[in-house]
C-alpha cells in the first residue's frame, strides 16, 4: 500500500533526527545528504547547497534550472541541533503515543521533513 503524507512526514522526521547533526560537526553535511536522498526517493532530482549566513548551513532541494511559468516553492529551516546535554536516547526518534522523542524533533527537523 502507498504511504500517506503524514506517514512519510513521520518517517522522514525520524531519518533526520537519527543523524547526530550537532552544530558545526561534519554530520551537518550528512543530515543534508539524508534530506537530499529522501527528496530524490520521490523521483525529484535534488542537490545540496551550502549557505553562509551567520554560520555555515545548507539546503537540499531541486537541482534544476528555473523554468519560466512554472511555480516554485522554497521552504527554509535548519537541521543542526545543540548537543544532547545528557538527553536520554537523543537520536532514537522513538514514538510514544502521539509524540516523537529526540533531538531536533520540534526544532526543527520535523518542519524540514514536512
Amino acid at each position: 500500500p502507498q504511504d500517506t503524507l503524514e506517514q512519510r512526514a513521520v518517517l522522514w522526521t525520524q531519518a533526520l533526527v537519527r543523524v547526530p547533526s550537532v552544530s558545526g560537526s561534519p554530520a551537518c553535511l550528512q543530515v543534508l545528504e539524508t534530506a537530499r536522498d529522501l527528496i530524490e526517493s520521490t523521483g525529484v532530482e535534488a542537490d545540496i547547497r551550502i549557505l553562509f549566513l551567520k554560520r555555515p548551513t545548507g539546503a537540499a532541494g531541486p537541482n534544476r534550472p528555473r523554468q519560466t511559468g512554472v511555480p516554485e516553492l522554497m521552504l527554509s529551516g535548519h537541521v543542526d541541533v545543540v548537543p544532547p546535554a545528557g538527553m536520554e536516547d537523543s537520536l532514537g526518534a522513538r514514538i510514544e503515543g502521539d509524540r516523537m522523542h529526540g533531538r531536533g524533533t520540534t526544532d526543527m527537523k520535523s518542519g524540514a521533513a514536512c
